[in-house]
């Protein structure tokens, strides 16, 4: 211990020991010292070692060798826990047989060459032909070419299970060593506590909470008439829509819905709201979500880089057609439609009033006498496109009119219904803003803006609530057959018809009487090709919609 120095004497001074007896023994002091000097193990690079390592090839002998080992004693563990059943097709005495049964001469194939056959269950040469279930009817579903103890109807899932069928042996007397034909039925299964068999999901319908089950399989959501009934006050289904659909069961059943209603559906995870058609079935049968629906709620996700399409080859060439970038010239060129005319969005807007209200007739307010002519040929244009028509009836609601000039010198006509507005009742829809969808833009990169062309002007009215828009000209009254700007239900109820003609479109986002087409992806190119994508499929759908934009 002179010898180490006096440097090394100052730090065994400042190591801790149990006792002062192991301060004076040489074998503690110098393992003290090792780990002194030599330090702990740096994880971080012993793992880098590890990993940059190269396996040698005598190693590898060894792995297989223990996984072989592993397998075999798995099997003679899974042999002590198997039951064995006997059924005899004969009466009389029944003999339980463990022994394998020896094979005729003639019978003797390499156990290579023998394949487990899943329509009989045994093991013979590859060939429907060799297959002793080929051409036999099936006494469970009577179908051919299988026996019924290996049916797919009906079948339950079970342990390891042997089961031995014993033949009359007087009709086989030539294959008398052959009276027992053995199958085993083992279940090597995705384990259960791990995924669902099926899946669940709790959605709000009207402050109900309803349990529904999500299938990827479905093409339609499912509410049970009963259900129905009971959370939208329905019983006698007065507010359905007529559905022409036929649905077609698992089983290939047939039957035809009670009718469709679209409603609100709230997700209690994250409260976002999505309008969803139902179709209202009669029976006991479960809510339902269907595939498009999940998808677009984010409920489930479909990793499409590991599915092998069916048409492949047909979807390339689609693809192939369409990898060209969309111009505004290729849109108004196979759109036009879109660009001329106004459109009509499905169904009329009733607007309900507070019967309490007392009406309200406001007179006409002065026109300049420069703006005259443009209001009057105006008043005339909205006439003949079925936007106004004029009133002759007394009418207990009358508004006043306020005429608007645009940048471009012409005019939008509106109403200025304050007291109406008081007695309107407004459906409170939510409105999105920008700072709603800009999560979702994170990943974007293009972006296409699409403006709706006289928005309000999408949504027909009913003749009641028609009339309650009546206002004053210089030339008389006149109602509007569409809904009009100035009204308080307006913006939501445009936003809630947006929302529901949309629903759907990927990367499609509707912000009052704007619509955002916006494109992502890892690359530019990625994101130009989504973009181009959502924007085909935006304008297809406001094809089938009657929406026009500008």
């Amino acid at each position: 211990m002179t010898c180490i120095g006096t440097d090394v004497l100052d730090v065994i001074d400042g190591m801790s020991f149990d006792n002062e007896d192991d301060r004076q023994k040489e074998e503690v002091v110098l393992e003290k010292l090792k780990t002194f000097c030599i330090g702990e193990t740096n994880e971080t690079y012993e793992r880098y070692n590890f990993n940059t390592r190269d396996q040698d090839s005598s190693e590898v002998d060894i792995c297989r060798a223990y996984e072989t080992a592993a397998l075999q004693l798995k099997n003679i563990g899974a042999a002590s826990e198997e039951v064995k059943s006997v059924k005899s097709k004969k009466k009389g005495l029944v003999q339980k047989k463990t022994a394998k049964p020896e094979r005729r001469e003639s019978d003797k194939v390499k156990e290579k060459d023998l394949w487990e056959c899943r329509y009989c269950g045994r093991k013979h040469i590859f060939g429907r032909e060799r297959c002793p279930a080929y051409g036999h009817t099936c006494s469970k579903c009577k179908k051919k070419n299988h026996f019924a103890d290996k049916c797919p109807k009906g079948k339950k899932k079970k342990g390891q299970v042997q089961v031995v069928d014993e033949y009359d042996t007087d009709e086989h007397d030539e294959d008398a060593e052959y009276i027992m034909a053995m199958h085993t039925s083992v279940e090597d299964s995705v384990k259960e506590e791990m995924y669902q068999n099926k899946l669940f999901a709790k959605m709000t319908l009207k402050k109900t909470e309803v349990k529904f089950q999500l299938d990827c399989g479905a093409t339609v959501n499912l509410l049970p008439e009963t259900l129905y009934s009971e959370i939208y006050d329905d019983p006698t289904l007065d507010n359905l829509q007529e559905a022409s659909t036929t649905l077609i069961m698992y089983n290939g059943a047939e039957t035809s819905p009670l009718g469709k209603r679209r409603v609100m559906v709230v997700n209690p995870r994250n409260n976002k709201k999505y309008s969803i058609e139902f179709l209202i079935t009669k029976g006991n049968y479960k809510p339902l979500l269907g595939s498009r629906v999940i998808q677009h709620m984010g409920l489930i996700t479909v990793n499409r880089d590991n599915i092998m399409s069916v048409a492949a080859e047909d979807q390339v060439n689609v693809v192939n057609k369409e990898d060209s970038p969309v111009t505004m010239k290729d849109v108004t060129s196979k759109y036009p439609e879109l660009f001329e005319g106004d459109g009509k969005l499905e169904g009329e807007l009733h607007l309900e009033i507070d019967e309490s209200a007392t009406p309200v007739q406001i007179p006409c307010r002065k026109v300049p006498v420069a703006m005259k002519p443009k209001l009057k040929d105006e008043l005339e244009r909205l006439v003949k496109m079925n936007i106004i028509t004029p009133v002759t009836d007394p009418t207990d609601w009358i508004s006043a009119m306020v005429v608007v000039v645009k940048p471009n010198g012409k005019i939008r006509l509106c109403i200025d219904p304050k007291p109406l507005n008081e007695a309107l009742k407004r459906s409170h829809y939510l409105m999105p803003t920008i700072d709603d969808i800009l999560p979702e833009l994170a990943n974007a990169k293009y972006f296409t803006l699409a403006d709706a062309k006289n928005g309000f002007w999408h949504i027909v009215l009913d003749k009641e609530s028609s009339l309650l828009t009546t206002f004053e000209t210089p030339w008389g009254r006149f109602r509007w057959l569409r809904m009009p700007f100035g009204i308080s239900p307006a913006p939501e109820e445009f936003q809630r018809r947006m929302d529901e003609a949309l629903i759907g479109l990927p990367g499609v986002k509707a912000i009052h009487d704007d619509v955002l087409i916006y494109g992502c992806g890892n690359s530019d190119e990625e994101a130009e090709a989504d973009h181009d994508r959502n924007l085909r499929a935006f304008l297809e759908r406001c094809k089938q919609k009657k929406y026009q934009v500008e």
